[in-house]
């Protein structure tokens, strides 16, 4: 790890059983990225840490949350309560997080609208309200959110960071940059052993995620890294060998998505035909959402056209 960056390893309550937050600074002050999500293990897990290197709440400058999943947001605001300190977001995920979080019971009604609109049964809805409430008790109490946009720095005396913008994972995904040393804290945008979950989402309001994540990850590959600290997974080296596998994996999903579009289909039968089925709902809610990402690129595009018919949409490639 390098100096001054430190990275503490969060419990959360899904397969991906944790996720990695950082503190960044010195004694003129410390910059926090991402929060974990509220409960007994993240408090206790930053506490610690502030008590090990005797940081007083009133050195934390800044709280910055990549996007508003629950992983990384959850424990955004009891972190600001704590420290006393403003909590950074893009406006973009910030409107996103009060959708999903603040309004979870009608978000629960535009998800069950949307999977049931893509041909998907009722079984792997059927858990959503109890999932969701929960994953509400980890997520509060809400920040107060100051919006921040691509460009923007943050610092101390001795301190620089910047903000990119990496929309795709979610509407205003940012990831950091430590302009100096060339080190990108790359949220979710950027992963070295999983690839990010690039889905359509019923909280967010872009149409064509993919298209925004593949234009990311070439911002990405224009700026100068030397490493990379993740919120899921070690940190690497060589970012621009893992942007080519990831242009890749995606360029061969679409091409799979096409072929299992023929003859007219819905996108929940993609999804399983893909990704199968001996999944898990939750996992069912992703393959979904993924697959409709992908389907939506393709069709901006002209390679496939949809169609409702009354009860759901249906897909076909356009010849």
């Amino acid at each position: 790890m390098h100096k001054n960056i430190f990275q503490l390893r969060l419990k959360i309550p899904f397969t991906l059983s944790h996720v990695y937050a950082y503190a960044i600074g010195n004694t003129e002050g410390w910059f926090l990225i991402d929060a974990g999500m509220n409960n007994p293990g993240s408090r206790t897990a930053w506490e610690q840490f502030f008590q090990e290197h005797q940081i007083a709440p009133g050195k934390i400058k800044g709280i910055i949350i990549t996007h508003h999943h629950p992983d990384h947001y959850g424990a955004a605001g009891w972190l600001q309560d704590f420290c006393q300190a403003p909590v950074y977001m893009t406006t973009e995920d910030k409107k996103s997080a009060e959708l999903a979080w603040q309004e979870w019971s009608q978000n629960i009604v535009n998800m069950k609208a949307l999977y049931q609109q893509h041909g998907a049964p009722g079984e792997i809805t059927a858990d959503l309200e109890k999932n969701l409430s929960r994953l509400i008790q980890q997520m509060q109490p809400y920040p107060e959110v100051e919006p921040v946009e691509d460009g923007t720095i943050l610092s101390t005396s001795s301190l620089s960071l910047k903000v990119i913008r990496t929309p795709g994972h979610s509407d205003g995904h940012i990831s950091i940059i430590l302009p100096e040393t060339h080190i990108l804290f790359s949220g979710d945008h950027l992963l070295p052993e999983i690839t990010t979950n690039v889905g359509l989402r019923t909280e967010a309001s872009s149409v064509d995620p993919l298209g925004d994540y593949l234009q990311s990850l070439d911002k990405i590959a224009t700026l100068e890294i030397k490493t990379v600290y993740p919120g899921h997974g070690p940190s690497f080296n060589q970012p621009q060998k893992r942007i080519d596998q990831l242009r890749e994996h995606h360029r061969q999903r679409l091409l799979e998505i096409r072929k299992f579009s023929e003859g007219g289909v819905t996108a929940y039968q993609i999804s399983m035909d893909i990704f199968g089925r001996d999944i898990s709902a939750f996992e069912r809610r992703l393959a979904l959402a993924e697959t409709l990402a992908h389907l939506n690129y393709l069709e901006y595009r002209g390679e496939i056209r949809s169609y409702d018919t009354g009860e759901m949409i249906i897909y076909d490639q356009v010849l």
